[in-house]
């Protein structure tokens, strides 16, 4: 290497032919004059900027000396950046920057504990704030949910899906090693229904040298597709012995098909038989009550200010903390460089203003009441919401949701709902990618499964505090007390982006170091159509197109009721 950042100038050339003269073995790099140097580079290019290299005709090939700037809660669309190194064979490849976050452990005054410490934090000036926080991992080598990211996508090994049937599947196995024969490793299968393993076995021992793909077929006991059921296919590799790196058995490389059954859509519930539901208009609220359960709907909020389930309290308590619209995250590192504007200093759209609220329909076992809202902050930008309620006898209630910008105010870090559910409710299970956190472009190493956890263990405590805990592909959501009864979330046609944590983004904004954060008994649970990408803004591009989320008119819908877990375990059973 001739340097680093040191601009281009005749001192390069002549470096370089000093150089030659003691060793001429190996090629030169210098990322600022790539005319002096054997290899092409450059630092943080956007992945249409990585394709056009791959495609220029050159002798030379090509590297991303820098790329997937690592700070922070970062680390997206790294699967693109891969299809197009292995697509173009210019390209050789990349380094991410950084390995290791560069705090340094500083003890706090008596009693209050220690902090990873960066710039700033001694009373040192200028600073570059948390600029050295940028590794895949925490200073004392914790490993995040964005290193299990890199494992996957750089993993030598890769599966894609040819042929399925009821009774087998085959699928082609690529060795994309340079030296390493498969005969190194043992795979295992395994096939799930709804996260439930339903099959499994080992694959047959075989051979395949590096750089070369076979198929490979397994059979199993004739599978019967369900209505509305998802089937999905993983496959895993695992070294044979022992390494100085890992122990015998460490999975090296895996991956995860969902196979396309030709199922037909579960029959939705009809309320025919479901137990009466009544209703009553007390002041601004209408009372809804069925045999076990009972909610508030008030028209000064538009939302719901109480629910209760087997005599159990759901909502936290509070005039607000109902579902109510959500278009802000605690910003991250790439965030705060990405040119994201006033959703990220705008907390609440705290003006809310009631424009409809009206009880629409009701029948024996249902309810419907609908609401109209908009939300704006103290300039006049915002969102108008339209929400129908449908309750039935057994504790469901639907929301289906619209909403509708005032005007396009550019891509939004999330758009979704909010709600504060109590906080006996700590225990969170959930089918859908897991079971580290995981976003919109960071989720090739979550498998969709159900995923059992804490609320307090959604928190990733980075050194700078920002958004955490997201789980994409969320087809339901439970979160129960230590009884196993609680709320159960469920996603009505695609599925949608889920947190809970013991913090709001608020509190997690404010806050420099995790220590500083104070959890709440209560949980806040986010519900979201979409969430933004990750991208690599903090030193590089903005989230990929497809991971935006565009202000204008969005439906979507969910619907909340009671969760018993020895229910729900006795039903994953049949």
């Amino acid at each position: 290497s001739l340097g680093n950042e040191a601009g281009p100038g005749s001192n390069f050339p002549a470096m370089r032919k000093a150089m030659e003269t003691i060793d001429r073995t190996r090629p030169f790099h210098y990322e600022r004059m790539n005319s002096v140097a054997d290899i092409d580079s450059t630092m943080y290019p956007s992945v249409d900027q990585l394709v056009s290299a791959g495609r220029k005709k050159s002798s030379k090939p090509f590297v991303m000396c820098e790329y997937a700037h690592a700070m922070g809660n970062s680390v997206g669309n790294l699967k693109e950046y891969w299809q197009a190194i292995k697509k173009y064979p210019r390209l050789i490849g990349g380094c991410i920057w950084d390995w290791v976050d560069q705090g340094l452990k500083q003890q706090l005054a008596k009693g209050k504990g220690w902090r990873w410490a960066y710039g700033g934090d001694y009373g040192d000036k200028p600073n570059d704030a948390n600029f050295c926080i940028n590794g895949l991992i925490i200073p004392d080598r914790t490993v995040p949910p964005k290193l299990w990211e890199v494992k996957k996508i750089y993993q030598c090994i890769s599966f894609d899906l040819e042929k399925y049937h009821e009774t087998g599947i085959k699928f082609k196995i690529h060795n994309e090693h340079l030296f390493t024969d498969l005969s190194e490793y043992s795979f295992n299968w395994s096939l799930s229904l709804d996260g439930k393993c339903i099959r499994q076995g080992k694959l047959p021992a075989f051979s395949l040298s590096p750089e070369k793909s076979k198929s490979v077929g397994l059979t199993f006991k004739r599978v019967k597709p369900a209505p509305g059921v998802e089937y999905w296919l993983r496959v895993s590799a695992h070294l044979k012995n022992n390494m100085p790196w890992t122990s015998k058995g460490h999975e090296a490389a895996w991956t995860q098909f969902k196979l396309p059954f030709n199922v037909s859509t579960k029959e939705q519930g009809k309320t025919v038989g479901i137990s009466r539901v009544s209703c009553e208009q007390r002041g601004k609220s209408w009372l809804i009550k069925g045999k076990s359960f009972s909610l508030s709907l008030s028209e000064r909020s538009g939302s719901i200010t109480s629910l209760i389930y087997d005599g159990v309290p759901v909502i936290a308590k509070g005039t607000n903390n109902g579902p109510r619209l959500n278009v802000y995250r605690a910003p991250l590192d790439n965030d705060r460089k990405s040119g994201w504007g006033w959703e990220l200093t705008n907390l609440g759209l705290g003006h809310r203003d009631v424009e409809d609220f009206e009880l629409v329909w009701q029948e024996p076992g249902l309810v419907q009441v609908r609401a109209q809202i908009a939300h704006q902050d103290k300039k006049g930008r915002g969102f108008r919401h339209h929400c129908l309620y449908t309750i039935t006898g057994d504790g469901r209630i639907l929301l289906d949701n619209r909403i509708e910008p005032f005007k396009d105010y550019g891509d939004l870090a999330r758009l979704g709902l909010v709600m504060r559910v109590a906080g006996r409710f700590n225990n969170l299970t959930w089918y859908g990618h897991g079971p580290h956190e995981n976003y919109a472009d960071r989720k090739e190493s979550a498998d969709v499964g159900v995923y059992k956890s804490t609320v307090a263990k959604q928190f990733v405590p980075y050194p700078r505090p920002q958004e955490t805990g997201n789980k994409e592909g969320v087809r339901w959501a439970a979160l129960s007390d230590a009884s196993g009864k609680g709320l159960l979330l469920e996603a009505a046609g695609e599925p949608l982006a889920v947190s809970a944590l013991h913090y709001t983004a608020a509190d997690i904004a404010a806050a420099r170091h995790p220590g500083e954060l104070k959890a709440r008994k209560d949980v806040t649970l986010c519900v979201d159509y979409k969430q933004g990408g990750l991208g690599n803004a903090s030193c590089g591009p903005p989230p990929l197109e497809k991971y935006l989320v565009k202000c204008v008119p969005t439906s979507f819908s969910f619907s909340l009721r009671p969760y018993d877990v020895e229910t729900a375990e006795a039903s994953r059973k049949v």
